[in-house]
């Protein structure tokens, strides 16, 4: 019976992992990563169908306008993000990962275990698209949203999307400390004490979580920062038959593997 556990679980992870790699910030987002740009902002084109265009897709921000986010946007994601199948996807990735690496091991094991963990991963998402996408950014009037570059060497483009975790644009566009997106993490990590087991709470393991938070930021900047080179990659290298394959998924679902906007 374990190992049937073991193996199921596995097919799980490996399941949603797929999936939830094609996600927006995939592997990260349950570390509350804000979105990049929105269509609005210019960070692809409308309807790039094809592989081909898709990939030459992306401007750098000098090319479009900057296009503010009002409070009823930042809301209205906040709650798309609330039902999004993706915030299931990405909490029972965590879940399954972190029941299978035994994690925290005051959760105990089994389906029990599984379900103590799967509700945690969900309190915090959660908590962190509240906080980091709606309310402190509503109250301090910054962007939420992760600018790329796009443009430039690889040094000053991984430089601007590592130092994208404490600048920021406020509402006027302009470049701000980024004071919401810091009391989001800190917010939400110290929230988790209120429902995680006794020996995973205390200021020096939430001092810990909150610099793991900020890493998994960085990350996830990285990653956006760099996705129009790793989709020409892709498409100078991967098989035509996948190519064609990749053609065929509709515009609507493509876009939003490599858009953040939901």
């Amino acid at each position: 019976m374990t190992k049937f556990i073991q193996a199921a679980a596995a097919a799980v992870l490996l399941l949603t992992g797929l999936v939830y790699a094609q996600i927006p910030g995939g592997g990260s987002d349950s570390d509350g990563l804000p979105n990049a740009p929105s269509h609005t902002y210019g960070a692809i084109a409308p309807a790039p169908v094809s592989s081909t265009r898709r990939a030459n897709s992306f401007v750098s921000p000098a090319e479009a306008p900057y296009l503010p986010l009002s409070s009823r946007e930042k809301f209205d994601h906040f709650i798309h993000y609330t039902y999004s199948p993706y915030t299931v996807l990405n909490a029972a990735y965590n879940a399954t990962y972190a029941q299978m690496m035994g994690d925290p091991s005051g959760y105990g094991g089994g389906m029990e275990g599984w379900g103590k963990r799967m509700g945690s991963a969900m309190a915090g998402t959660e908590a962190r698209s509240f906080f980091g996408w709606f309310l402190f950014p509503t109250l301090l009037h910054q962007d939420p949203r992760y600018f790329p570059m796009y443009r430039g060497s690889v040094f000053k483009r991984s430089l601007h999307a590592v130092s994208r975790i404490v600048i920021t644009r406020n509402d006027d566009g302009e470049s701000t400390f980024n004071t919401s997106g810091l009391l989001g993490i800190a917010f939400t990590e110290s929230l988790q004490n209120a429902w995680l087991p006794e020996n995973r709470r205390g200021m020096g393991i939430t001092m810990s979580r909150m610099a793991g938070s900020m890493q998994g930021y960085a990350t996830a900047y990285l990653l956006k920062e760099f996705t129009p080179d790793i989709w020409r990659f892709v498409e100078r290298h991967a098989p035509k038959k996948l190519l064609r394959l990749q053609d065929k998924v509709p515009a609507r679902l493509s876009n939003s593997f490599i858009s953040d906007q939901p």
